[in-house]
């Protein structure tokens, strides 16, 4: 099979598998998807040609390999637009206009630059041949091991059909819940779009996060002009950034000689990357820049490559707070340790040796590409972590009795708190979670074994300094280094998390990139099958969850109201205010926020003997009648698990 015959294959098992997921209804999925995916296509793309223009100034001494650079380019531009949305809109500059300038400017400045150098487009003939032969020449050639691409593009299919559908119906019950959705991830950015600027939300502590992601989907708002008509090209910009995050772990083992396809399907047989891919959360974020930076910090030999890979982790540390711990902290004492280890492992042989420059780099650059965010939340609140560490660094605007909430709720439960019960939590939420697809983790605990042991045994078959040996300790090196990565990983998801298994996703890519850079010898074939058989279950489990929309005429909805219960479109109709009470999912509510009031339960400060139904909402708002909207059923639970909020009357 040539590259080219795949490349087809591959597009019609992808629109084949969507129509068939859509049932009924194909028609209204196309249109979304023929007006949402080019754009999100496009969205990449322009963002791609950006970082590839900073690429370049960095001169990297080992220029990495093609797919590598195009991955680390595109997170590079989505991570630069995140960061210049993020202070347009504390400016209040951020616009339609200036968001679509925004996204321009990379590409035209890359057309002019390549164009200055001699490398513009030709208008002789023998200047269009070239690239022409040459893309003939490398669609022609043999698809080898590529092959493997064809069974990920079913659950593309999947993520494809489900981004089409409206925010709040994927995947309820179970975790990617919609709540988050509709109470911050794209609410937040709501709220900021009809305010005309970023500024913080008493009302919802979820704005102080920070959200490199999110700002995507501001932009999203922006160059669809209004919340909901950029809802569905905001949930396929996630998805891209899914994508993206698959083709990352392909690049990053790709460069270090490995089996990139092996790895891509790798991760793509962990059901959560497909679930997580059409709804817009903020965890394909950080696996596309958490899993750059681990590839950038396993080719690091300089200050520029530890420089790259400390970008990425600084993006990561904007995505999501987790990253802090995990890749800010974890990946540069994963690197000197591994380093340590291989060196102590072939005393005698020559190599960079274990200095400080390397891991003082990473920490320093992420910190500044971090630091937009940290001084954003100094300047609100006093803390630059808030609502984190507010023992240490401060509370901001929550009350003791907010903060004993905030930690407890983000802590394990009383009957989880001991070790026993933390490790039966890691094999329910990870081991045994069809979600993480059963074979992927103890495949790559498989491949490390399998680096260090065969890698261990050819160091005294090879001569030291010779390109054989030399090989072996990079195997050892790069495995080792993930492998005490997802270790630490682990024990940080056990001791400081509330033990959700969405919490350790990072660990995925980290998987997949063992699996793909170990040497199976004569068991490649098998794991390659095993692999494949995976993938085919995960995009299974994953596609039967659309099932109950294949007859609902849901797809491209844009009044979400009609998700509500019955009785609400009528009083948003009828020009009433609304007071939301127990209730979050401020986006399902199709007014201005100037006429809706909502607050989340860690913002509620319920004085001793009050209701927790007048407290809710605070001093009753002026002008215009307002309705409440009582979630009775809702408050008694937050009773039931949240500290410090009484039962409803």
């Amino acid at each position: 099979m040539t590259r080219g015959l795949l490349i087809l294959v591959c597009a019609a098992t992808v629109l084949g598998t969507a129509l068939l997921l859509a049932g009924e209804h194909w028609a209204s999925f196309l249109l979304v998807f023929l007006a949402e995916a080019p754009l999100a296509l496009f969205w990449v793309g322009a963002a791609a040609l950006l970082g590839d223009l900073l690429l370049s100034a960095i001169r990297l001494r080992e220029p990495p390999a093609p797919a590598l650079r195009w991955a680390t380019a595109a997170a590079l531009g989505l991570g630069v637009w995140s960061i210049a949305a993020l202070l347009l809109g504390l400016a209040g500059w951020l616009n339609r206009w200036s968001a679509g300038a925004m996204m321009l400017a990379g590409p035209a400045a890359w057309a002019c630059l390549r164009a200055l150098c001699g490398a513009g487009f030709s208008l002789h003939t023998h200047g269009r041949l070239k690239p022409a032969l040459q893309l003939h020449c490398w669609l022609s050639a043999p698809a080898g091991w590529a092959w493997l691409w064809a069974a990920a593009m079913p659950a593309l299919a999947v993520a494809c059909v489900g981004a089409a559908l409206p925010p709040g119906l994927l995947w309820r019950p179970e975790d990617p819940h919609p709540y988050d959705v509709l109470e911050y991830h794209l609410q937040v950015p709501r709220e900021w779009y009809e305010a005309g600027r970023i500024t913080p939300l008493e009302h919802n502590v979820f704005s102080h996060f920070p959200m490199n992601v999110e700002m995507q989907y501001l932009l999203a708002m922006h160059v669809r002009g209004g919340p909901w008509a950029g809802m569905y090209l905001a949930q396929y910009v996630n998805v891209m950034l899914a994508v993206l995050a698959v083709a990352a772990a392909y690049a990053v083992v790709k460069d270090r000689r490995g089996n990139g396809h092996l790895a891509a399907l790798a991760a793509i047989s962990a059901p959560w990357l497909t679930l997580l891919a059409p709804v817009a959360y903020n965890e394909a974020g950080l696996l596309l820049f958490g899993t750059l930076a681990v590839g950038w910090m396993l080719r690091a030999t300089d200050w520029r490559s530890a420089a790259a890979a400390g970008a990425m982790a600084g993006l990561a540390c904007g995505t999501k707070y987790t990253a802090v711990p995990l890749l800010l902290v974890g990946l540069p004492v994963a690197w000197v340790a591994a380093s340590a280890i291989r060196r102590g492992r072939t005393a005698g042989e020559t190599g960079p040796a274990v200095g400080p420059a390397v891991p003082a780099v990473f920490v320093l650059v992420s910190i500044v590409v971090f630091l937009p965010w940290l001084v954003r939340n100094w300047a609100w609140t006093g803390n630059p972590v808030f609502p984190e560490a507010t023992s240490v660094l401060g509370q901001g605007q929550f009350t003791d009795a907010q903060v004993e909430r905030w930690t407890a709720a983000h802590s394990p439960r009383p009957d989880q708190r001991g070790v026993g019960q933390r490790l039966l939590a890691a094999w329910r939420q990870i081991l045994i979670d069809w979600r993480y697809g059963l074979v992927l983790l103890p495949l790559a605990l498989l491949a490390a074994y399998k680096s260090m042991a065969l890698c261990g045994a050819g160091f005294g078959l090879h001569p030291a300094g010779s390109v054989q040996a030399e090989a072996c300790t990079t195997m050892v090196r790069d495995a080792l280094l993930l492998l005490l990565l997802l270790l630490w990983m682990l024990l940080f998801w056990l001791l400081f998390t509330h033990l959700q298994g969405r919490f350790f996703v990072l660990a995925i890519p980290i998987a997949a990139m063992l699996i793909g850079l170990a040497d199976w010898g004569l068991l490649r074939e098998t794991i390659a099958g095993c692999v494949i058989a995976a993938a085919v279950v995960a995009t299974a489990l994953a596609g039967r969850q659309l099932a109950p929309w294949r007859s609902e005429p849901v797809f491209g909805l844009e009044n979400l109201s009609l998700l509500l219960p019955d009785g609400t479109q009528e009083a948003m109709a009828s020009g009433a205010n609304i007071d939301l009470i127990g209730d979050a999912q401020a986006f399902l509510y199709t007014i201005p926020m100037t006429r809706l009031r909502y607050r989340t339960v860690f913002d509620v400060n319920v004085p001793p003997g009050a209701s927790v139904v007048d407290a809710w909402l605070g001093p009753a708002a002026d002008g215009g009648q307002r309705l409440r909207l009582v979630d009775t059923d809702e408050l008694r639970r937050f009773s039931r698990t949240y500290r410090h909020i009484p039962p409803p009357p």
